[in-house]
């Protein structure tokens, strides 16, 4: 009983002088940006907790014995209500509706977003200790509340606990998941416990080397991480109480935050770092040293963005791609939270006068400009009868899909299609034209879908092709490689192609594509002609116009259409079909049957 009320009195004391440190504090380092808040609020006292919503349009903060409502949309409290002390802990359900607090004096809050009135509180018997730490389901239907050395579950329809469970030591802190299925604690006991929502006994524990200082659960429970006073920071599976890995950071952690898939974990220690760490290693992903000790870390349900304040520094957000600050704003930030969507952050000052910011993280992954790369034209000579084919490969490092490919001939602007490949790894496009007699220049354009722009060459054109007529040209020299390809763009490879100038007569043999589709000719009688090509399976069969002596001709072949009958067979058929509906109708309107019109005497007289 003597150690629970000197521990008491030590961590009153450093409440109350938790504003001098702030005072006291090393300058901010300087940022990458200064991001300027939505909006602001003075409180009054130091906010100890803040708690947003999902989608940012509410958060819920306690500063001094007050607990504020606010929407994103204005710096004035919706409502606020007057604890019985100093509320210590806040947290919000995922939609706003919901909201619970809990304070110095033992009592747990629940609210609704409509009334600054409680629906419910209770006074929990956790001997001479406060709450310290509460959190509400995102369906607001559950409550954990840690207080003392209990841990205690509600349902919102009622202030009494549906089971209580006493650990070793005080809470630290307590989560629960997004549907209130599991629940996880931190106690000064150096352990973790997970719990099930159905009963009070623990599925497991796990001690540490020192007091758990903070823990954090995935939206399902399948994944769980906790900070502890032994520089550690452990993944749990929900599974086991063996840890999947865990960090040495060389000073206490200070907080834990889990992505709601899991998948990520961010950390800040008391070495004034930030980490953010995949679920499948132990090797932080980046670390980032700020000016002073981490107080908290928050992160976006995907990942995507972490939210961190240091007591004497700045608010600060990450990307999960990069440890350099996205932006970051100067104030001693003790306690922060962003949205599960990633939109908004909202922070809490430690200082006397106490203040509340709501930033809107205004920030998109850095996006990369498009590009271009592998032109041709092909033929690179021909009559006005020729085909020519221009190609480029579209390459965006974010995937982003172009608003437009074009290729530009004398200026003037093409559309191209699509062929094959993805944006990240490389998309073919084409366009095929005919061109008249002469010399001709040109050069592709694209743009992502951010409006970010890609020319190839970065300036001026490219030379060709060179157009003559039919009449100066020799066939000494002709050789044209056609490559085949499926209707879905792969090459057609290792496979015999027969032709033919006549359509369905393809009986001639090509020849047979090497490994990348192509077969190479120099038959000069296939030039000028429209070419009929089916592979030898008969499953493939395009028709091309070669018009060119030279280069590489595509040919994107079709599905092969079934063989069909001759139309006076077809002709025959639907006659014969209609007549013999005819006469089945007639019959039946005589009530004779098919058997007795067979079996009866054919005299005209008796039909």
């Amino acid at each position: 009983m003597l150690k629970k009320m000197a521990l008491s009195v030590v961590l009153a004391l450093c409440l109350a002088l938790a504003p001098l440190l702030v005072f006291n504090a090393r300058p901010v380092k300087a940022q990458t940006e200064n991001q300027l808040p939505l909006w602001g609020y003075t409180t009054g006292s130091p906010v100890e907790s803040v708690s947003i919503s999902s989608n940012g349009n509410y958060m819920v903060a306690g500063a001094g014995a007050m607990v504020y409502l606010f929407s994103k949309t204005s710096g004035t409290p919706l409502w606020s209500y007057q604890a019985s002390n100093v509320v210590i802990s806040v947290s919000i359900s995922s939609d706003g509706a919901y909201a619970v607090a809990g304070d110095y004096s033992k009592h747990v809050y629940l609210f609704s977003r409509d009334s600054g009135t409680p629906l419910w509180s209770c006074q929990v018997d956790s001997g001479y200790d406060y709450v310290k730490s509460v959190s509400i389901s995102s369906d607001g239907n559950y409550i954990v509340a840690g207080a003392g050395s209990n841990v205690h579950l509600f349902s919102y329809t009622s202030s009494t606990p549906l089971w209580s469970y006493t650990t070793g030591g005080f809470i630290e802190w307590v989560a629960v998941s997004s549907d209130g299925s599991y629940i996880v604690a931190g106690s000064d006991d150096y352990s973790v416990y997970l719990f099930s929502r159905d009963s009070s006994t623990p599925l497991w524990s796990y001690e540490t080397g020192s007091l758990v200082r903070s823990v954090s659960i995935s939206a399902d429970g399948s994944r769980i991480a906790a900070g502890s006073g032994d520089h550690e920071v452990y993944l749990f599976s929900k599974t086991s109480s063996t840890p999947l890995w865990s960090y040495n950071t060389g000073e206490q952690i200070e907080s834990v935050s889990i992505s709601s898939d899991g998948n990520y974990v961010s950390v800040g220690d008391g070495d004034h770092k930030v980490y953010l760490f995949s679920k499948t290693a132990s090797t932080p992903l980046w670390s980032y040293e700020t000016g002073d000790f981490v107080r908290y870390v928050s992160i976006s349900s995907d990942g995507a963005y972490i939210a961190a304040g240091d007591q004497g520094g700045a608010v600060y957000l990450f990307s999960k791609y990069s440890s350099t600050p996205l932006w970051s704003h100067p104030m001693g930030s003790y306690s922060g939270a962003i949205s599960s969507d990633g939109g908004y952050v909202a922070a809490g000052s430690a200082g006397f006068e106490g203040e509340i910011h709501l930033f809107n993280v205004e920030f998109q992954p850095p996006n990369d400009h498009p590009s271009l790369s592998s032109e041709s034209v092909s033929p690179s000579s021909g009559t006005p009868l020729a085909t020519f084919t221009y190609e480029v490969t579209y390459i965006d490092n974010d995937g982003d899909a172009p608003n437009y490919v074009t290729v530009c001939i004398e200026d003037t602007e093409y559309p191209m299609t699509k062929i094959s490949g993805t944006y990240m790894e490389g998309a073919l496009y084409r366009y095929q034209t005919a061109l008249s007699q002469g010399a001709h220049t040109y050069y592709f354009e694209a743009s992502d879908n951010n409006g970010l722009t890609a020319r190839l060459p970065d300036s001026g054109s490219y030379s060709g092709p060179g157009v003559t007529e039919s009449e100066n040209i020799s066939f000494e020299n002709f050789e044209v490689t056609l490559t085949f390809f499926r209707p879905d763009g792969s090459p057609l490879a290792d496979t015999t192609v027969y032709y033919s100038t006549s359509q369905g007569q393809e009986a001639a043999e090509l020849g047979t594509t090497d490994s990348g589709g192509g077969i190479t000719t120099t038959n000069s009688a296939l030039y000028g002609q429209t070419v009929y090509f089916k592979s030898s399976d008969g499953a493939y069969e395009k028709n091309v116009y070669i018009g060119q002596l030279g280069g590489n001709v595509p040919v994107t072949l079709e599905a092969a259409s079934p063989a069909g009958f001759p139309t006076w067979i077809i002709a025959i058929a639907v006659i014969g079909c209609g007549a013999a509906v005819v006469l089945v109708l007639f019959l039946k309107r005589r009530g004779v049957s098919g058997k007795e019109f067979l079996q009866a005497p054919q005299k005209s007289d008796e039909w």
